[in-house]
């Protein structure tokens, strides 16, 4: 009887476990690569929120702190005023000369009571807030009523020509 031949039957030996370690293999590091993609761009939305987040704190603190300025303008006027009838009016006028003394405040005052003053949250985003002046015996105590906080998103304009010209002209 015939010798069967050593080599070619040990070569016969790699055969499905080697494929299912290699395609194993493949699956790993295409996950691995895979999870490291998504972990990067989660890491990166992070960082737009975080900073977006802060941008909309730091403009709403402006907004809280310009109120505070208000509301004490408004409460001196309220205590300083001999007619209570005579209040809105005393405020406003009293408003409008704090205004024109601090020259960094944006505010605007129409005759009729109404504030208004926006914040800026970043180049393309503001907060809008306006209130109305009102008695605080008619208002629960208030000096003021807000009647706006909102974030307004106004969209740049595009100076760039970036059109595709498909005709010569």
């Amino acid at each position: 009887m015939a010798e069967p031949d050593l080599k070619k039957r040990s070569f016969s030996n790699f055969g499905f476990s080697t494929i299912l370690i290699a395609f194993v293999m493949i699956c790993i590091v295409t996950f691995s690569v895979l999870s490291l993609l998504t972990a990067n761009a989660d890491y990166k939305l992070s960082q737009k929120v975080a900073q977006k987040s802060t941008s909309h704190a730091k403009a709403e603190y402006a907004a809280y702190e310009v109120l505070a300025q208000i509301d004490t303008v408004l409460k001196n006027s309220y205590v300083h005023c001999p007619d209570k009838s005579d209040y809105r009016a005393q405020a406003v006028s009293d408003l409008r000369q704090y205004v024109a003394d601090h020259q960094t405040l944006q505010i605007q005052i129409d005759s009729s009571g109404k504030i208004t003053f926006q914040t800026t949250v970043d180049q393309n985003e503001t907060l809008q807030v306006a209130l109305r002046v009102c008695s605080p015996d008619h208002n629960s105590g208030h000096f003021y009523q807000l009647l706006r906080w909102q974030t307004d998103i106004t969209t740049p304009e595009r100076t760039d020509d970036s059109t595709l010209h498909l005709f010569g002209t």
